[in-house]
């Protein structure tokens, strides 16, 4: 009965991984601010600070990570460009967000994710 019990522990940690995938996730950033002006991205957890970045347009920054076990992870950032307030959004809440790759594309007036269904857009964080 012992043995049961351990195999089936076992399936339902393996299915609770694979189910939140909490073996890796990848955000990425990518600029598309629609006067062509560089971005400077600034990304961060709780636990990470993963610098600033410049990105012309088009061009995109991207990260690995893995979901916490307690359910915690966040990823926000700061966008700041020419002529533009500096504006920030959390790109990465776990619980909130399913994807295995989160790529968000970030325009002048809000940033936006590629869902299965096409772009999902936001209002900045205030």
């Amino acid at each position: 009965m012992a043995l049961f019990i351990q195999k089936f522990l076992f399936i339902c940690a393996l299915t609770l991984l694979f189910e939140d995938n909490v073996l890796g996730r990848s955000v990425s950033i990518t600029n598309r601010l629609e006067t062509g002006k560089d971005l400077t991205v600034h990304c961060k957890s709780a636990d990470d600070d993963l610098g600033v970045r410049v990105l012309k347009f088009d061009e995109h920054f991207h990260w690995f990570f893995e979901n916490s076990f307690i359910g915690r992870t966040q990823f926000y950032c700061s966008f700041k460009w020419d002529g533009g307030e500096l504006k920030w959004y959390d790109v990465f809440i776990q619980g909130r967000d399913r994807c295995e790759s989160c790529r968000w594309f970030i325009s002048q007036d809000k940033p936006c994710i590629l869902r299965k269904r096409g772009l999902v857009c936001y209002q900045w964080n205030k």
